[in-house]
Order: structure tokens, then sequence, then C-alpha cells
């Protein structure tokens, strides 16, 4: 006997059915749609890619497929061993009269006109994968069924108490002593359920993965980056739509201007509106300059995002060049070598950073070899008060340790003097400009980090204590509100803008002496003030060198983002103003900065971090996500997330060697045939490591 059966016509062969399965419409029962779960074969020629999945309501179906179908949930599978405990003797026993397994059946195949009465199906070569939810005492279990096509697909849920087949099933396993699947209890697991067979079969034509950042989501057919890409539909999804915006503070309402992306009235007449609601007001005008900057952002960004798109989006005889060069695949062109290299180390610990200098205090090593060794494993906690002043460029990297001790007294001389210049001038601390300022920095020093042990609340605390934000019991909050206002003192042309607390709270959190938290807040502010700018100039910059990275590097996601009217990637502009610190737990985002501070590869290297985070997620979003409030949404929903930091930096090293490659095979070939230069200079800038500096010009003035 063969396999090789050719189906009747209009007729699809059974290779898997299951009863009493529903979409469930509404809370009530009486809206539940019965029907069955199948996976049939077309021809005997058809691939295994082309095999259909289909929910089939049963209202939809003639009497003679529904006991077909039945049938096949009840004997249907038992003749394939690979799915089945049942002994061959009793599959013998059922065979119709011309000795066929009675496994071969066929149904009528579902009309596309079906779709109004709830039917749908993907085939396997369409399914991205598989949300497997099985039961407990609280709801019935389910599978949702994820197309690469982007169609939205609802559960189906398995009534296993319901259905014939699924309780044969459970008898005969527990006749044989073997009450669970491979997949049942092992620390805790659920007990066997109808979900199972239906894996086990589809595993017989599809490879199926379980995901390895999300256990209950199953993969068919990934590739490498579909495994490391992917997160669950769901997780978009996760937000309590009744919580307002503004009752989550200020990063929240931040987040909110992005709106202005959408380029509507009606979207720039809202967010003008939600500016005038009391929760908002209450914040105060920290965000008024914000306020204004998005608004006139969005128009420009897309204008210059529309001037570099016809070049950057490389045409065809770029392509070509870089195939000739770089080989066919030229969006993969770092060797092994380097994807050895990129991979992350262990912490540096005590015992090796005391290795690297000798008994003067002078390195031993290279800098670059030292900072080689931070970039890729970051630094152990015990060390990080000493490693950090290095990084930041408090200490010189050639100074012996009497040099250190001599710069320390230096320093803290000069911040007595800062520090004392403002304590005691009663006359300066009248004036409108120092009041203002040091409001600002009480008001977001009493809101810094609280969750954090050194910064939480005293129990000496009050809510009145809340109503005069100058009350400020936590002494290591004291502390940061005297360094702002010292930081001003040095610095009087910035003056204080709201996201510098957050950049300071970590450094003070680690290194502990006010004197070195300051100096190092001092350097981290040269590099970052170009953040704080009054015209924001510096923001524009970075967002506008961002989105040209990503047209070069990840040009099939930009014009998908462009499709979503969110090609300016304003969802970036909170995460790059304070260095993601608001979208990553604590301890990752000390790890990050220190990696950032080596400026190992480029002293813009944040910036291949968030391209690393648009290339994660692009499979996601181009397969799920339309809209541009979609993509705000699922953005703004990573914050404080799970994130694989270790992953993300691999990505962002590979992508920086990708992007040094293509830039140096386009450079040579611009230097001898020239013309107009395809990469422009702030593109280029990103492989330098030199700091980018921005000072503001004119003196912080009372807004």
């Amino acid at each position: 006997m063969t396999d090789h059966v050719t189906s009747t016509a209009g007729k699809s062969q059974l290779l898997y059915a299951k009863s009493k399965v529903y979409l469930h419409l509404t809370k009530n029962k009486t809206g539940n749609v019965e029907g069955f779960l199948t996976l049939t074969r077309r021809t005997a020629s058809t691939s295994n890619k082309e095999l259909a999945i289909n929910f089939i309501p049963k209202s939809i179906l003639s009497d003679e497929d529904i006991k077909t179908l039945e049938w096949f949930d009840l004997y249907g599978l038992d003749g394939e061993k690979e799915y089945s405990p049942y002994h061959e003797d009793e599959v013998q026993t059922k065979q119709s009269s011309s000795n066929e397994p009675v496994k071969k059946a066929y149904i009528t195949r579902p009309s596309n006109s079906s779709s109004t009465a709830y039917a749908f199906g993907v085939t396997i070569g369409s399914l991205y994968s598989i949300s497997v939810r099985p039961p407990s005492i609280h709801w019935k279990g389910s599978i949702i069924l994820h197309s690469t096509l982007g169609e939205r697909l609802p559960p189906i849920f398995l009534h296993d108490d319901e259905c014939p087949g699924f309780k044969r099933e459970l008898s005969r396993k527990r006749k044989q002593f073997q009450p669970f699947s491979e997949n049942s209890l092992k620390g805790g697991e659920i007990p066997y359920w109808g979900g199972d067979r239906f894996i086990s079969v589809l595993k017989k034509y599809a490879v199926v993965e379980s995901n390895p950042a999300e256990k209950t989501i199953l993969m068919i057919n990934p590739t490498p980056s579909d495994l490391s890409t992917f997160i669950p539909q769901d997780a978009i999804e996760k937000s309590n739509d009744k919580e307002s915006l503004f009752g989550q503070g200020k990063w929240k309402l931040l987040a909110t201007m992005a709106k202005l992306t959408n380029f509507t009235k009606n979207k720039v007449n809202e967010v003008a509106q939600n500016f005038e609601q009391p929760e908002v007001k209450a914040i105060g005008e920290d965000f008024e300059s914000a306020r204004v900057y998005l608004a006139k952002w969005a128009l420009s960004i897309e204008e210059e995002a529309n001037r570099t798109r016809s070049k950057l989006i490389l045409n065809d005889d770029y392509k070509s060049l870089l195939i000739e060069k770089l080989g066919k695949d030229f969006s993969s062109l770092v060797t092994p070598q380097d994807i050895s290299n990129a991979s992350r180390k262990d912490p540096l610990n005590k015992a090796e950073w005391d290795s690297y200098f000798d008994t003067s205090g002078l390195p031993k090593i290279t800098i670059q070899e030292i900072k080689d060794r931070i970039f890729h494993g970051g630094v152990d906690p015990e060390i990080r008060p000493q490693v950090w002043p290095y990084l930041l460029q408090v200490y010189p990297w050639d100074v012996s340790t009497q040099e250190k001790h001599s710069l320390e007294i230096t320093l803290q001389e000069q911040y007595i003097d800062l520090k004392t210049s403002w304590q005691t001038d009663i006359k300066k601390r009248e004036t409108d400009l120092f009041k203002d300022q040091k409001f600002r920095i009480e008001k977001d020093i009493n809101r810094t980090d609280r969750d954090i042990s050194i910064f939480k609340r005293l129990p000496e605390e009050t809510a009145d204590d809340n109503e005069d934000v100058s009350v400020i019991k936590n002494p290591n909050l004291n502390t940061l509100r005297t360094i702002l206002i010292t930081y001003n003192e040095l610095n009087a042309n910035l003056g204080y803008v709201q996201g510098m607390n957050d950049l300071l709270s970590p450094l003070y959190y680690v290194i502990r002496d006010e004197t070195l938290v300051f100096w190092s807040f001092v350097k981290f502010m040269d590099r970052m003030e170009r953040n704080f700018v009054r015209d924001q100039s510096g923001m524009r910059l970075q967002m506008t060198t961002l989105n040209e990275l990503t047209q070069f590097m990840l040009p099939e996601f930009y014009l998908h983002l462009e499709k979503c009217e969110s090609n300016n990637l304003f969802f970036f502009f909170r995460m790059l103003l304070v260095w993601f610190k608001r979208e990553f737990p604590y301890e990752t985002i000390l790890k990050l900065w220190e990696i950032f501070w080596t400026d190992y590869y480029s002293s813009q290297f944040h910036l291949f971090f968030a391209l690393a985070l648009l290339d994660k997620h692009s499979n996601t979003i181009i397969n799920n996500l339309s809209r541009f409030d979609e993509v705000l949404k699922y953005f703004n929903d990573l914050s404080m997330t799970e994130h694989d930091v270790d992953d993300l930096l691999m990505r962002a090293e590979l992508l920086f060697l990708k992007f040094r490659s293509m830039v140096n095979v386009i450079d040579i070939k611009e230097r001898y045939e020239g013309g107009a230069q395809l990469i422009s200079s702030d593109l280029r800038e990103l492989i330098g490591t030199e700091l980018v500096i921005q000072k503001e010009n004119e003196p912080c003035s009372v807004e």
C-alpha cells in the first residue's frame, strides 16, 4: 500500500482534527462559536509548507463532513506510532473493507466565502509562530496562530472536557501509566492537554522551536534571526488603556509629545489640548521647551529625512559595488572572528583591574586594552568607584598614585570654592534666576529614583513635605541638590535643565564621594551638554543622524516605518536624552554607561545601541504593526521590560563593524570616481572616538 493517494476533487486529506474547539466572542458562553481545528493536505503533491491549518465552524459543515471530523478526532491518528502511545493491534481492528487504514479521511475544502462565518486558516509556510496557553483552573487552554502576513487571528479555545477524542486519548494514557506528555510535569509544568497533540502532529511537518525569550511562544520554521528578534504580539498589548498618560508623570508626558509626528491637524490639536489639562499644568512648565521643540521638529525632521532618503536607501550601483567588494550578502559582512570578538565577557574584577597597574599606580598595558576589556564585559560593582573616574577622565590614565592623590586635593579645593561661592553670596541667592534654578532642581530631586535604596523616603518624611519642595530630608538627595546647584555655578550659561538629575543620580549611587561625584558629573556633562542646549540643536543632530543611520543600515525597516509615519523615530527622543535611563533597570544602566564611556569604537556608540534596538524589533514591527500609534505604543511599552542587554551590545558592535566596512568601500569609490558624497559628515563622524562637544553659548535666564 502506498501513502501517495490522490484526494478527490474539492476534497482535502485530514492529517489532524480536533472537535469541541471554540472562538470566545463574548464573555457569555452563548456567544461561543463551536468548530473544528484541522490540518489538511490538498493533494498528494502538496508540500509541507502548503499544508493548511484551519478553524472551521461546525455551522458551515455538511453532516457528512461533521461525521468524518468527529470520527477522525477519535481514531484518525491511531495508526501513526510517532504521535500515539496506542498499540498497533488496536489500530488493525479499525480498517475499511479495502484493508486501508481508516486514518485516510477527507473533507470538503473550506470556501473563502466561509470567512463571514468565522472560518479562518493559514498555511504552515505563512505561519510565523504559535502562542500556546495551557489550561488552568481559571481558563480553557488555547492557541493563537501568528501569521507572517500580519493578520490578527483570534484565540482558539480547546474545550478538552467536552472533546471525545481527548477523553479517549487521556483514558488510554492513564491505563498505560503515562499520564503526561513529554512536555508535562517537569518542575511544575502543566499536565497533558489537547494542545500537546496538535503541536506533536505539527512537528511532523514543520520545525517547531520554543522562543528563547518567551517559552509560551513556539516559532515555526524559524531562522536564527527569528529566534533572537521575536516578541509576542501580546507584549504589544499589555497596557492599561484606562490609565491616564498624565498621571504617570513627566516621562510619559514627554512620550505623548511624539504624537505630533502624525502630521495631522487633529493630532496636533489633541496634543495642544492635553497641555491645558490640570494634570499637566500641575507638573509645571518643565516640558514647555520640549513641547515647542517637538512641535517645530515634526515637519523639519521629515523634510531632512526625505532629502537623504534617495541617497542612503542604496541604489543599484552602490548595491552592486558592495556585493562586488564585500560578498553577495553585504549586510552580513562581518567575519566569524568579528563575531567571536564581539562576544560578551564577565565583568572586570578587582584582581584583574589591579594587575593592570604597577606599584606606582601607572598602567602596565595600553589604555585601549583596558577599554577593550571594559567594553566587552563591563565592570564589577565592587570596583566601579575606582574605575569610573578614569572612564570619565576625572583621573588621567597615566598618573601615578601620588599624582592622583595630589589631584584629588586640588579637585576638592576647587569644589569647595565653587560651593562656598553660592552658599555665602546672599545677594546672588535672592536673585530671581537663582531662586528659579533652585526650585527646578528641588522639584526634580524630590522625585529622583525614589525606588532606589539610598534615595527612598525616610520614615520621618510626611505628606506635608511634598508641598514644599525645598524640604529634602534624605541626606543623599540633599547632596544631589548641592551638586546640581554648584554645577550651575560652574556652568552658568547652561543652567539646570530637567533630565540632568537623572544623569547625576547613578554617579552618586556608585561613587558616593561628593567631590568625586561632582567632577565626574562635570565630565559626563561635557559630552551630554549638547542634549540640553536651549535651541535643542544637539538632540536634533543626534536624531537626524540616527535617522540617516537607520536608512543606510536597515533600509527595508526604514521604509516600513515610513509607511507607519514613524520614520522620524520620535520614540528615541527620551532614550537619547538621558542615555536609556528610563528604559532599562538601574544595574543595566550602570553597565551600559561604563561601556559607552570607553569610546572604544565610537564616542557616539549609543546611536549604534539605538540601532540595535531597532534591528532586534524590526521583524516583529514589519510583520505586525502598520500605524504610527501602534509603533509608538510598542516602543513606549518596552520601557523597563526584560531586555537581553548583552545581545543588544553584540548587535550594536556588529552593526558598527558593518557600517565601517560599508563606509570604507563607498569612500574608496568616491575618492577615485568623484561626484557627490553619499555618506554625510555626520554619519562619517560616527567612526571617530573624539568626544562631540557642544556648549550653551547664551547665559541662562529666567524664562
